[in-house]
């Protein structure tokens, strides 16, 4: 087992799950994140309806 959990829901990860969303908020400084298949697609659809929005607004 991998050990590692979604930073969203909590699920345990299998190994097949495992990607890792990197977050920088300043140069040289970055933050792992884990999620699982449901909240990787979750938050990308938000990420593309509000670039719609955005896009909208325009």
């Amino acid at each position: 087992m991998s050990g590692k959990t979604c930073a969203v829901c909590g699920k345990a990860l299998e190994q097949n799950e495992i990607r890792v969303n990197e977050r920088s908020t300043r140069p040289g400084a970055r933050k792992s994140r884990y999620l699982c298949f449901n909240c990787r697609r979750k938050e990308y659809n938000n990420y593309q309806d509000s670039i719609r929005k955005l896009i909208e607004k325009m």
